[in-house]
């Protein structure tokens, strides 16, 4: 069946394909079973936390270029294995996307949008979820950047611990292999984040694209949750009103549900590149500021102790985590612990939360 590879490629990249040299080693341990189908063996892919390893095989010189405002999707292959052995090929089309991140100024890789067509999915782990988004490691030669996206990917899978209304993440390990070999193959860690159309089916919802939505006209016990989120992590890089770095959830009989993302500015992750916006008082991302609205103790108290009974929970995702840095582990430990201190401390409680909440 390897035939049925070469016919892929040349449906992809037409006769270009000949000229990628990798073919043999991506089927090596494949033999005969090379599969676009496979039943229940194949889970969707935010079915499990386990660390997958992607192959996307595209024009990646030509990809990493496309970073303008008219912007255009390329052909691409997704290669992953089943069973441990399989490689399950999908064609699929890539295109570079973001905003900051796509600059080359911060980033010499940019994010990805993948969309794969139904047909393509079907037996495969991309079933159901045909269009996704990839964060990738932003700078190829600095290894630091890949403890930056592993604190974002962490910071997502701590807002999953405390609300169902979270973006659904997979961490990857994936090799960027240039069919006309132009580049050299990359490997690094990225994270699979779910589209936001899939979200919003996924929750029986739709998304919002309505700004100047006033944060208390939103969900309360929710807008609170999440405010008191990104003071955890230490993100002042988002707004309900404007939908930065936020969406809006409508679910029927509820008032809009406020959902994170995008996380590289937040004091967990210290990215280099992240600053305090000029209106906010403080000089470090790292420094806490709390950006969340006046609420009495009363009504922060409920989200509060869903914080104190899921403490565990978050601090393993720092301390089990094994791709960090035993220096980057340690340093976060004690900054979300430092939280903890926080909201374990009435005066601090009052200090943090009442005294120096947002009123306009």
């Amino acid at each position: 069946m390897i035939f049925l590879f070469f016919v892929a490629l040349f449906t992809v990249f037409g006769n270009n394909a000949l000229l990628f040299p990798a073919i043999n080693s991506i089927h090596a341990s494949a033999g005969n079973d090379t599969l676009r189908s496979g039943g229940n063996a194949y889970s969707g892919i935010f079915d499990s936390d386990e660390l997958i390893d992607i192959t996307i095989l595209t024009d990646i010189y030509a990809l990493r270029k496309d970073i303008g405002e008219n912007r255009e999707y390329h052909n691409a292959l997704l290669i992953y294995k089943a069973f441990d052995t399989v490689d399950v090929i999908t064609e699929a089309k890539i295109k570079t996307r973001g905003r900051l991140r796509r600059s080359k100024e911060v980033c010499n890789f940019p994010p990805l949008k993948v969309k794969i067509k139904t047909i393509e999915s079907i037996g495969t782990i991309f079933n159901g979820n045909e269009e996704f988004k990839i964060v990738t490691h932003c700078q190829t030669s600095k290894d630091f950047y890949q403890q930056y996206l592993l604190l974002e990917y962490v910071i997502y899978k701590m807002y999953q611990v405390i609300s169902r209304e979270s973006f659904n993440v997979r961490l990857a390990r994936i090799t960027y292999s240039d069919f006309n070999s132009k580049v050299d193959d990359i490997v690094k860690f990225a994270f699979i984040l779910e589209d936001d159309e899939m979200l919003a089916s996924r929750l029986n919802g739709k998304i919002l694209e309505v700004e100047n939505i006033h944060p208390n006209y939103t969900a309360p016990s929710k807008m609170n949750r999440l405010a008191l989120f990104q003071y955890m992590v230490g993100n002042t890089d988002w707004s309900v009103k404007v939908l930065h770095n936020i969406k809006l959830l409508f679910i029927k009989n509820s008032a809009p549900i406020p959902i994170p993302y995008d996380f590289d500015y937040a004091g967990l992750v210290n990215a280099n590149y992240a600053v305090p916006a000029d209106e906010i008082s403080i000089q470090s991302v790292r420094e806490r500021y709390y950006n969340g609205y006046c609420r009495s103790a009363e009504d922060l108290e409920e989200n509060l102790q869903v914080f104190r009974d899921n403490e565990q929970k978050i601090m393993d995702l720092i301390i089990m985590n094994e791709y960090l840095t035993n220096k980057v582990r340690e340093r976060n430990e004690k900054y979300i612990k430092e939280f903890f201190e926080i909201i374990n401390d009435p005066k601090k409680i009052k200090q943090n939360f009442i005294n120096n909440c947002r009123t306009n």
